[in-house]
């Protein structure tokens, strides 16, 4: 996404939201790791929230074939990119907006 206002394109949000979205799926990947048998309720909610497709595919049975549960990882870090970068744009437009004020 370009900006109208810089002119260029933001690689630093572009590469800050990718390494907050890998940060967050990195504690979803660890809380999956460290009670696979019996999770307990705290384990499934930052799973949930970290791994949304993760814990889907998990519910669906298909947690036995390991290209789908990579293929669910990968889209719940691109889930995740997404959402940072959405929320740094929005946090730049409002400093620039309020600059130009």
């Amino acid at each position: 996404m370009i900006m109208a206002d810089e002119g260029r394109f933001p690689w630093r949000r572009l590469l800050l939201s990718l390494l907050g979205a890998l940060l967050v799926s990195l504690a979803g990947f660890i809380t999956h790791l460290a009670d696979v048998e019996d999770p307990s309720p705290l384990h499934v909610a930052i799973e949930s929230v970290a791994l949304p497709f993760v814990r889907l595919v998990h519910f669906i049975g298909a947690m036995s074939r390991g290209s789908v549960v990579w293929l669910a990882v990968l889209s719940s870090v691109l889930l995740w990119w997404v959402v940072l970068f959405c929320l740094l744009t929005r946090r730049a437009r409002k400093g620039n907006a309020n600059r130009a004020a």
